[in-house]
């Protein structure tokens, strides 16, 4: 699968359209149709990008590890480049697994979409950590990953054919929540 930036999001009220053809493009870069169920993992497999939980790379006892378990979920994932579009991608192994597909997802749609990498500087001398954050591209990145986990025809046939959220979020290995958004998002398509 070929990693080439994207254009950005159009600004009107054809987001949702744009958001279905960014998550068409990557099932279709994947070999995957509407109806083929694929995970984050299936994304990174394709891509070559080594999926991680801090303690691959510390060790479980490591004190570093041991600080981010205690912080539970106020961290989700986080994708980190390095020269040559070389990507890692780190995940919550606290959190569930349905939470950690959508959160690679996500991830992934950042590098997919063209997204500049966050950048962590420090204040107060060095003290204070700092991320950059752009709510934009978050909104764009976590609405592809969702959309390509969840597509638009295929939630709204199995809908149509009785299946209740719960059982689609379980066929897709996502939480109700995410059906929930998607449900949400795909409404202005009129498939339903």
């Amino acid at each position: 699968m070929t990693i080439t930036g994207r254009t950005r999001s159009p600004r009107s009220h054809h987001f949702t359209r744009w958001i279905e053809g960014q998550a068409t493009g990557i099932r279709r870069e994947l070999g995957a149709g509407i109806r083929q169920v694929i995970t984050g993992w299936d994304i990174a497999s394709a891509l070559d990008i080594p999926v991680l939980y801090p303690e691959d790379i510390l060790g479980a006892a490591h004190p570093s590890a041991q600080a981010l378990r205690d912080i539970g979920a106020a961290w989700s994932g986080a994708c980190f480049e390095f020269p040559g579009r070389l990507y890692v991608v780190f995940l919550n192994p606290l959190h569930a697994r349905t939470r950690q597909n959508v959160t690679l997802a996500e991830e992934l749609s950042h590098i997919w979409l063209g997204h500049e990498p966050s950048r962590v500087g420090f204040l107060d001398g060095g003290r204070i950590p700092l991320r950059t954050y752009d709510p934009s591209q978050e909104k764009q990145a976590y609405a592809v990953g969702a959309a390509t986990l969840v597509p638009a025809r295929a939630l709204w046939l199995l809908t149509a054919r009785g299946a209740t959220d719960g059982e689609i979020a379980a066929h897709f290995g996502v939480s109700l929540d995410v059906v929930r958004y998607r449900r949400n998002v795909t409404k202005s398509l009129g498939l339903d």
